[in-house]
């Protein structure tokens, strides 16, 4: 039979949901190739290209790769790679937000030109969030927190939105694998 965590606080039960929700992420991008991440399942697509092969109106990374957005216009249908740079990217701007300088942003990062080094990126990531997160007591859950669009929430709605974007892109990662 399995150990059950011990979830006498509410840290811990958050905690043990974003060890699901990260658990989860993960094994929908295992095995992950290069075809696979850079993938257009319809045209147009936003997604992760070199900064020199985009049109895209807007568009954040700092280096040679970036990840396309749309601005003023309507959202487009997103690549594996833009929903796994978006988590990995995501994951180190939350924790800077929250726990860090509170100084980087998308525009910032360095996005990941291959699948693998998408993938180490995430981990990485969810690693440290997860350390994060763990370190918390209780009576620090209400505490005003600065997020990256500018407004301050509970700890315990980032917390939760970790774990709702890990579930989120991730479970869009896996339809699109399948």
């Amino acid at each position: 039979m399995r150990e059950r965590p011990d979830i006498s606080q509410s840290t811990d039960l958050l905690v043990t949901l974003l060890g699901h929700a990260i658990a989860a992420s993960r094994f929908a991008c295992q095995d992950l190739s290069d075809e696979e991440y850079f993938w257009e399942p319809v045209t147009p697509c936003w997604g992760v290209r070199r900064r020199s092969e985009s049109a895209a109106p807007t568009q954040w990374g700092r280096g040679e790769w970036i990840v396309e957005m749309w601005g003023d216009e309507p959202p487009q249908v997103t690549t594996i790679g833009w929903r796994l740079a978006h988590l990995a990217v995501g994951g180190e701007v939350y924790l800077d937000r929250t726990f860090g300088t509170e100084s980087m942003n998308f525009s910032d990062a360095e996005i990941p030109g291959s699948a693998v080094e998408a993938v180490d990126l995430l981990h990485k990531n969810q690693d440290a969030m997860l350390e994060c997160f763990a370190a918390i007591d209780d009576g620090e859950l209400t505490a005003p927190t600065p997020t990256h669009w500018g407004e301050d929430l509970p700890l315990w709605q980032m917390v939760w939105t970790a774990v709702v974007e890990q579930f989120h892109h991730g479970a869009e990662i896996g339809v699109l694998r399948d």
